[in-house]
């Protein structure tokens, strides 16, 4: 079974394919807590679950490279990526960390509700220099994110294929930047546990064209299982 192999069309010349994707789940995913880049949690049983499916989504594509932020939830992420293709150079890359949700890392999302839209309803307002207390605004993941996943695609080759595992926050924001030109789109974005966003990196102009946004076809893997 394949999936997405038959998904995207070939990359177009002058282009280098990045696969954004975001780690499986932890348990402070399951509990609804902030996790950010300061709390270093350990993927879960069904993380694990999630990662082997990512794993055997990318097993017949033409990975050249797979790298991921240096987290160890991101970090055990790519490993089962990886481990499909055990001869692509991986490592991991700094910039394409969580954001950093300062005082809020640890608390439950849902006792929190009043500081966390006095964040997002700021950044929606179009107000994105707003950083959480003791953290990151929008505006600074952007800034280090997109410097950072340029620099690694134009190390690599033209028509390369390369897998990036990220986090949630950190891509929604991305993916508002690069592909819709706007921080407030990431409201509507959404990025489940081991999700696949497929674009295309024009190593000329520097711009990105999605191919597909959240994909979560490999969870049919779970299901089999």
């Amino acid at each position: 079974m394949t999936v997405l192999v038959d998904s995207v069309p070939a990359v177009p010349e002058g282009c280098t394919r990045l696969y954004l994707c975001r780690h499986g789940e932890t348990d402070f995913n399951v509990a609804g807590c902030f996790q950010g880049s300061g709390i270093d949690s350990p993927l879960n049983a069904h993380g694990e679950a999630q990662a082997s499916a990512l794993g055997r989504a990318f097993e017949n594509m033409p990975l050249t490279a797979v790298y991921s932020s240096t987290l160890s939830r991101a970090r055990a992420t790519a490993a089962a990526i990886q481990a499909r293709h055990p001869t692509v150079v991986t490592g991991q890359v700094s910039g394409i960390q969580e954001m950093h949700f300062g005082d809020h890392e640890g608390k439950k999302l849902d006792e929190h509700q009043a500081e966390f839209h006095a964040v997002v309803d700021k950044w929606a307002a179009g107000q994105l220099d707003v950083a959480w207390p003791g953290g990151e605004s929008a505006l600074d993941v952007e800034a280090r994110g997109t410097t950072a996943l340029a620099e690694l695609l134009l190390a690599q080759p033209e028509g390369a294929h390369v897998a990036v595992v990220c986090h949630s926050r950190f891509n929604r924001i991305i993916l508002a930047s690069i592909v819709h030109h706007d921080l407030r789109a990431m409201a509507d974005i959404v990025q489940d546990n081991t999700c696949v966003n497929v674009l295309d990196f024009d190593r000329t102009k520097h711009t990105f064209t999605a191919r597909l946004i959240n994909n979560t076809a490999h969870w049919a893997f779970l299901e089999a299982a």
